[in-house]
């Protein structure tokens, strides 16, 4: 059933449910909250709930890698989830108060912006270790990766453009 009609039987997700995604396959879908309580909640492809997740935190933003290996949910702390075993595998400290989050285009990295911190942090999802961090940036707003691979950052006025081997801005900001 449609987990998001009224009466129809759906899933209990928390009420502050606020980003959805499914497995490439589509054998699993996970629904992310703002509660630290069930922050995240597993369902298999007929949206019976097979798991359940509590955070340190309420969510701020979430993402899955490419290969649908990893959910990365940003709760304090980047905390990376297995989609194999739908538990907690890493927790990344990526800076005060985390708020985007974005995969490179080969699925090997995970860029983290912090907003308390005005920083930008990237996550080997192989080794699940910060392998650099660029924080030069004021206030961060978002993050995104571009077709071409490089990593945009949103800051107050300026968006930055930085080189994901190793977190330089490329030409001029601001």
């Amino acid at each position: 059933g449609d987990p998001f009609t009224q009466g129809s039987g759906g899933i209990s997700a928390a009420a502050d449910t606020f980003q959805a995604f499914s497995t490439p396959s589509g054998n699993k879908f996970y629904f992310v909250g703002r509660s630290s309580a069930n922050a995240v909640v597993v369902t298999d492809a007929q949206f019976n709930v097979i798991n359940r997740l509590t955070l340190n935190a309420g969510a701020t933003a979430a993402t899955m890698s490419t290969d649908g290996r990893y959910l990365i949910v940003l709760a304090n702390t980047a905390q990376i989830i297995s989609t194999a075993s739908d538990q907690v595998i890493g927790q990344v400290d990526v800076g005060s108060a985390p708020n985007d989050v974005a995969i490179s285009r080969d699925g090997q990295r995970a860029f983290v912006t912090s907003q308390g911190s005005g920083r930008l942090t990237a996550i080997d999802l192989n080794s699940l270790q910060i392998i650099g961090t660029q924080q030069a940036l004021g206030p961060v707003n978002g993050v995104t990766v571009g077709p071409n691979g490089l990593v945009y950052v949103s800051a107050v006025n300026v968006l930055y453009e930085l080189d994901p081997r190793d977190l330089s801005i490329r030409g001029g900001a601001g």
